[in-house]
């Protein structure tokens, strides 16, 4: 069993990382008349422009559906063998700030979004991407929502296997959180996860951490909460791969939303810009570690 003081200590330490993270003000959350690019700026200086969507064959527009005569970058060397329409966002900020595929969330109506860099020659364009959502244009708007997180992941709990059979604590923002019974499981690597509900902006991994420098991919289920519930959670290997399974948190409290969006050139709509700064993870008070 992992003693008190140790569970105590994982907490503690993930509440402090949160208090020393550089304190954000953001614009009240508002909708706005388009501009043509779509710009969301908070006040701290990052700024998230929609510049316009690609059918993926030759049709270009802005995101009210006005269409575009000149191609915005060349497709030919971007690699979208799919021809799946294609929206260009730019991400700037705050400060230095390197923006990439696993802190920026991204989804608009119809499902997820991919993620990819946009080229130039043989280099990447600083601080522009391509989403990419896998399905023909329609001409029914859509609502693209991205969410960001301002700081790297946290790791709110550790589990070994083969020292301790249980860990769990308390997370201010999301609730009692739990690992326990490490075994194997017809040659995978199994632990048993309890896990609150996390709110959007919140996004919570179960992970086994590997004896190696190499990935273990889990089966299933291994992304947001339980319910609160005993979810049994199965790797892709043995369990004398697995250094420690671990919980692990990326806070995705900032956001914006355009909404409106043409999906096809031509077809006009008035879009809207909405964003906000909601932190999923409050740390007010300390977490009693059990």
């Amino acid at each position: 069993m992992i003693q008190p003081g140790n569970r105590l200590g994982i907490a503690t330490a993930f509440i402090a990382a949160l208090l020393q993270a550089p304190t954000l003000r953001a614009e009240t959350p508002a909708t706005a008349p388009a501009a043509a690019p779509l710009v969301a700026v908070f006040s701290d200086g990052m700024r998230v422009e929609l510049f316009s969507i690609f059918d993926g064959h030759e049709s270009w527009w802005r995101p009210d559906g006005t269409a575009l005569t000149k191609a915005i970058y060349d497709p030919a060397i971007q690699g979208n063998q799919m021809k799946s329409i294609e929206f260009l966002i730019s991400v700037k900020g705050p400060g230095g700030k390197k923006w990439d595929s696993a802190s920026i969330r991204r989804e608009t109506t119809e499902g997820r979004l991919g993620f990819a860099g946009v080229r130039e020659g043989k280099q990447n364009i600083p601080d522009q991407f391509r989403l990419i959502q896998f399905g023909a244009p329609t001409p029914r708007p859509t609502t693209m929502t991205l969410r960001f997180a301002m700081q790297s992941e946290l790791i709110a709990l550790k589990l070994a296997p083969g020292v301790d059979n249980a860990v769990s604590t308390d997370i201010p923002g999301l609730g009692d959180i739990e690992l326990s019974n490490a075994r194997e499981i017809d040659g995978q690597a199994a632990v048993d996860a309890v896990i609150p509900k996390p709110s959007d902006g919140l996004q919570v991994v179960v992970v086994a951490g590997p004896r190696k420098p190499k990935f273990i991919p889990p089966v299933e289920g291994s992304i947001g909460g339980t319910g609160s519930e005993v979810r049994t959670i199965r790797f892709q290997a043995p369990l004398a791969d697995v250094a420690e399974f671990y919980i692990q948190l990326r806070d995705n409290g900032r956001w914006v939303k355009f909404h409106d969006i043409s999906q096809k050139s031509g077809f006009l709509t008035k879009p809207t810009v909405e964003l906000g700064d909601n932190p999923a993870l409050k740390p007010t008070t300390q977490p009693s570690a059990k």
